[in-house]
């Protein structure tokens, strides 16, 4: 399992990979010109923008313009051995203006850390914009799990809003001496932009922020539907078969590896990135099988680190004991290599059950969608959406949904897959566009 990890992620790192999905807008105010150069959904969403299209964006530096901090949100609590290393508490980023600017907390899609590459391109175009950014890990990320999640099992929309709430609260008190912060906004994208969503209804009625305005960027309606879109893209190809798994990725590393004798250089730049995708040429099968095993593996992260936490015996034999020395591949097994849905079904209803034994499998499916709530959505001008038409994470008519739900305030671009054409110019200037008080959809 160990090597199977490994090849998947330095596939991922060499294709560029963000993480995922399908859908065509019945009708929708569309942002027209547009010239995004990747119309392939599942491409877009793996390789990125163009770099011929990027907007060009200020870098960050530690201890300049950027640093990051640690804070304990539960100063009594001890991380497991296995977890020796979040011991310092939950990470956060801060990307920092010179002067008084607007802040904007950002939350991070799934699985996805406060530096994760989707992150950072979003920090460095708001800076460029001129806000403070603050990147917040997903509650799936393991460092937020173990110091910043108070169940240890996330999925649970209210709970992760209430944890994610904590933790922002947190950071500003530990940072607000370092930072002048005119106002405060909140933005997230894929997964995150559905907590944002639930963060920011918490924020209405409670108002320690009180978010002047908050941005879901590709956000799922619902998290079951689009979490089934992408377990299904090993499933329906790969038989959910490891081994198969090991196979593409073998040969698609012998294909790159020939492209690298040809070219002798290995420069991981959007540009380079691009050019691999445009010589390998994937088929779609291809492309599914990178997106489906990337998510794959997020799944099967979470899932391990849940069952540590909360003594689940899943992945986690009952006999095992895990030590700061404990390797992740003594616990990992081929047979281990666990969809969203085996987490759903044997860690977080058997949990949450046990908690509500009332609580029914479709009540839980049901508190994880944006209906939980539309009138709040519905009714906050604050409020807005940034989604593309071609997004793979949506599931039939709920890109429809969405251009109803957020009618005058939801901006739809053709192309882009899923988060895959965040550096694209026209992307980076609406995003700072909205943030500065122009909310209205596409023109």
């Amino acid at each position: 399992m160990q090597r199977l990890r490994g090849l998947v992620v330095v596939c991922l790192v060499l294709i560029g990979l963000a993480l995922p999905e399908v859908v065509r807008p019945g009708h929708a105010a569309i942002v027209e010109p547009y010239a995004f150069g990747v119309t392939n959904p599942l491409a877009a969403t793996i390789v990125g923008t163009p770099p011929d299209q990027a907007a060009p964006l200020p870098d960050l530096y530690l201890d300049w313009n950027a640093f990051r901090g640690n804070v304990r949100i539960f100063p009594e609590r001890e991380p497991p051995p296995v977890f020796w290393f979040d011991g310092l508490g939950m990470t956060y980023g801060v990307v920092r203006q010179r002067g008084p600017a607007p802040l904007v907390f950002l939350i991070a899609g799934t699985g996805a850390a406060f530096n994760s590459g989707k992150t950072q391109l979003l920090a460095r175009a708001l800076y460029l914009g001129g806000f403070h950014v603050v990147g917040i890990s997903s509650p799936t990320f393991p460092n937020f799990m173990v110091t910043a999640s108070e169940s240890g099992v996330p999925g649970r929309m209210r709970d992760d809003a209430r944890d994610l709430y904590r933790a922002l609260q947190r950071v500003w008190g530990q940072i607000k001496n370092d930072l002048d912060a005119t106002s405060f906004s909140l933005a997230g994208y894929s997964l995150g932009a559905m907590n944002a969503a639930f963060v920011s209804e918490i924020d209405s009625r409670e108002k320690v922020f009180d978010f002047q305005h908050v941005l879901m960027l590709n956000p799922p309606v619902s998290l079951w539907n689009s979490m089934a879109i992408l377990d299904g893209y090993l499933d329906n190809t790969l038989r959910n078969d490891p081994r198969l798994v090991q196979e593409f990725f073998t040969q698609l590393l012998e294909k790159f590896a020939a492209l690298y004798t040809q070219t002798g250089t290995l420069d991981l730049t959007g540009d380079f990135l691009f050019r691999i995708y445009e010589q390998l040429q994937p088929d779609e099968t291809s492309l599914e099988i990178i997106i489906g095993a990337a998510f794959r593996l997020s799944s099967n992260s979470m899932a391990f680190t849940s069952d540590v936490l909360t003594h689940s015996n899943y992945v986690v034999p009952a006999d095992a004991q895990l030590t700061p020395l404990t390797g992740f591949t003594n616990v990992f097994t081929v047979g281990n290599f666990l969809s969203f849905q085996d987490y759903f079904d044997q860690v977080y209803m058997p949990y949450y059950q046990k908690r509500e034994p009332g609580l029914t499998r479709d009540q839980a499916i049901a508190e994880a969608r944006l209906q939980a709530i539309e009138p709040y959505l519905r009714s906050n001008p604050r409020i807005g959406v940034f989604t593309n038409a071609d997004d793979i994470i949506l599931a039939p008519g709920e890109l429809d949904y969405l251009t109803e739900l957020f009618e005058g305030r939801i901006t739809i671009f053709p192309y882009g897959g899923h988060m895959g054409n965040y550096g694209e110019k026209q992307f980076v200037d609406r995003l700072n566009a909205f943030f500065r008080g122009s909310q209205g959809g596409a023109s």
